[in-house]
């Protein structure tokens, strides 16, 4: 949960910074971010409905909401795997650049859940209902060449120069 917090409070101090036109978001590692932790899952659904109800109002349901609210561009570096709450992150930014090799899927129900990390609000509005649907329902991988030509992502770049081509798209 402290990675949640964080990107809150960066998310909040970003917002008011007069130096920061634009934000990129992107994935420390070979994955953009691979969902939601499992460990922390089973012990929410242990600790009993308010319990859980109550975190993920503190917590999770928080970052849909700040990125909705942030009136500076958002932009999304997808350099690798970008699952359930990850895909999720990438579809609240405003626009995502994903490296060749990067693949998606909103993987909630092979976990018998549906997508609560903003997927059901944002996808059908970027990708249209039917297409939403599809991947809500089947959790069915989506490489980067098919997220460009759905509309899922605006453009695939080279992997390794990810970052970079949204740090380029950013400074215009």
């Amino acid at each position: 949960a402290s990675h949640i917090y964080g990107l809150l409070a960066a998310l909040d101090r970003y917002a008011t910074d007069p130096a920061v036109g634009c934000i990129v978001i992107t994935g420390a590692g070979r994955a953009f971010c691979a969902g939601g932790d499992a460990e922390e899952m089973v012990e929410m659904e242990a600790a009993g409905n308010v319990t859980r109800k109550d975190y993920l109002w503190r917590s999770i349901h928080r970052i849909p909401l700040a990125m909705e609210r942030l009136d500076k561009p958002v932009i999304a570096a997808v350099n690798g795997t970008a699952r359930g709450a990850g895909m999720d992150m990438a579809i609240m930014c405003d626009l995502r650049i994903a490296a060749a090799s990067a693949t998606f899927a909103e993987s909630y129900i092979n976990m018998g859940l549906i997508s609560g990390d903003g997927g059901m609000y944002f996808l059908p509005r970027l990708i249209g209902c039917a297409r939403a649907l599809e991947l809500l329902w089947t959790g069915r991988v989506v490489d980067a060449a098919e997220a460009e030509r759905i509309g899922l992502v605006n453009r695939v770049v080279p992997d390794g120069e990810v970052l970079s081509a949204a740090q380029e798209l950013a400074a215009n």
